[in-house]
C-alpha cells in the first residue's frame, strides 16, 4: 500500500470520526472501510501511531479500537509485521434462499414430538420440497424473539443469502438490519408494518370466507361461542388480528341478532381452564371456534374430562386443518389453511423482489381459507352440568 494510499484512507477515516474519537467510533469506521472493501483481505492497515497522529488522539485508544476488531475477526496483528486484515467479505450465493424460524416454535428442526409443532412442520417442508423442485439450496437460521443485537456470525449468515423466507414474527433487530442491507425478505403470515428501507413481501391468510363458519354454526342453532385459544400462544399481535377477523365475520352473519363471542384460553392440564369451559358451557356455550385446531384438540381433552359428549352435547371447530384434524375422534370440522400455498406464494413475491433494483419495496399476496365439514359439529343443545 502506498503512501498516497494511506493518506487518502487516514482522510477518510478523518471525515467519519467528526462526532467523536473515542476507540469504538475508531473501530467502527475501520469496521466500515473493510466491510467496503477498502481494506482488502491480507492487506495492512496503517499503523497505529500513523492513525493516533492523523485523529489527534493517543496510540492507546488506537490500540484498544485494533484489539476489538481482532477479538470479532477483523484484523490480525503480529508483533514487528504490522496488522492485517483478515476479515472476508461474504459472497452471496444467488441459489440460496434461507428460512428464518424462531427458535421457541423451530422443535422440529430437531424433533418432532409435540402437535403445536406439526403447522411449522408444514411450512418447513413446504419450503424445502418447493427450493428442492428449483434446485435450490435451502437451510434454516434460528433467531431469538428476545435478541436486541445481531451477532457479526448472524449477520454475516444473513449476507450470504439472496433471498429470506421468515416464519414467524421477527424482532425490529433483525428487521433493520434486513432493511439496511436490502436483502429481499418475505414474510409469512406476518405484516411488514411501517418499513422505510428495503425489499419486502408478505403473504397473509385472506379471511373474506371466514364467514362460511359462522353462516354454518348459525344454521345448527350456535348463539353463544368459544373462541378458544391455546395456552403457550406468545403471539399478541397475531391473537389480537385473528380473533378480531372472527368478531367481524360473526358481527356480519348474526348481523343484529343475539350471539355472543367469548375469547378464553385453553389448556387440558390446568385445573382453573378446565373450571372455565365448565362455567361457560352452563352458562349456554355450545361450540368452541379454535384458534388452531391444536386449541380445538384441547377442547376435545377438556371436554372428555368433563363428561361432555362430541358432537352430541357440545361441537367444536378448528383452524388450519392439520393432518391430526382427520385422525381425531370424531373427525374435527376446520377451516383449511393450505400451508404449501402460503410458501409457493411467498418464493413467487421473493423472486420478483430479488429481480427488482428498487431499495424501499412491499409486496403482497393472500391465500384464503376453506370450510371443511367433518364430524365435530352438530344442532345445538343446552348441556347442564
Amino acid at each position: 500500500m502506498t503512501i498516497a494510499t494511506i493518506d487518502s484512507i487516514n482522510d477518510n477515516m478523518s471525515q467519519r470520526l467528526i462526532v467523536g474519537k473515542t476507540y469504538t467510533d475508531i473501530a467502527q469506521s475501520l469496521r466500515e472501510q473493510i466491510e467496503q472493501g477498502t481494506f482488502e483481505y491480507g492487506s495492512f492497515i496503517p499503523t497505529i501511531r500513523s492513525i493516533a497522529s492523523e485523529l489527534d488522539v493517543s496510540p492507546q485508544t488506537v490500540a484498544k479500537a485494533i484489539s476489538l476488531l481482532s477479538n470479532e475477526g477483523y484484523l490480525s496483528s503480529r508483533q514487528g509485521s504490522g496488522t492485517r486484515v483478515s476479515y472476508v467479505k461474504p459472497k452471496k450465493d444467488n441459489q440460496s434462499i434461507a428460512m428464518l424460524v424462531d427458535e421457541k416454535t423451530s422443535n422440529f428442526l430437531k424433533f418432532l414430538d409435540k402437535p403445536a409443532d406439526y403447522h411449522s412442520k408444514d411450512i418447513y417442508l413446504s419450503y424445502v420440497l418447493h427450493m428442492t423442485r428449483v434446485s435450490r439450496n435451502s437451510h434454516f437460521i434460528k433467531y431469538s424473539l428476545s435478541k436486541t443485537e445481531i451477532s457479526d456470525e448472524e449477520k454475516n449468515r444473513l449476507l450470504a443469502c439472496s433471498g429470506l423466507i421468515i416464519q414467524g414474527s421477527l424482532p425490529e433487530v433483525y428487521k433493520d438490519f434486513i432493511g439496511k442491507e436490502n436483502i429481499p425478505a418475505v414474510l409469512i403470515n406476518r405484516s411488514v408494518g411501517e418499513q422505510s428501507h428495503g425489499r419486502w413481501g408478505q403473504v397473509m391468510i385472506d379471511y373474506a370466507k371466514l364467514k362460511d363458519v359462522f353462516y354454518y354454526i348459525a344454521s345448527l342453532g350456535h348463539k353463544k361461542i368459544i373462541f378458544a385459544v391455546p395456552d403457550y400462544l406468545i403471539d399478541s399481535a397475531l391473537l389480537k388480528r385473528r380473533f378480531s377477523e372472527f368478531e367481524a365475520a360473526a358481527n356480519s352473519v348474526y348481523a343484529g341478532r343475539e350471539f355472543e363471542l367469548r375469547k378464553c384460553r385453553v389448556s387440558a392440564e390446568d385445573a382453573e381452564s378446565i373450571e372455565e369451559i365448565q362455567r361457560l358451557i352452563t352458562d349456554g356455550f355450545t361450540v368452541s371456534v379454535g384458534f388452531n385446531d391444536i386449541a380445538a384438540l384441547i377442547m376435545y381433552q377438556i371436554l372428555h374430562e368433563l363428561h361432555i359428549r362430541i358432537p352430541n352435547d357440545f361441537s367444536v371447530v378448528g383452524f388450519d386443518d392439520l393432518f391430526i384434524a382427520t385422525m381425531a375422534v370424531p373427525p374435527l370440522t376446520t377451516l383449511r389453511v393450505c400451508r404449501e400455498e402460503l410458501v409457493g406464494k411467498a418464493l413467487s413475491l421473493l423472486d420478483k423482489l430479488m429481480a427488482s433494483s428498487e431499495s424501499s419495496t412491499v409486496l403482497f399476496d393472500e391465500v384464503g381459507v376453506d370450510l371443511v365439514i367433518r364430524k365435530s359439529t352438530f344442532i345445538a343443545t343446552t348441556v347442564s352440568t
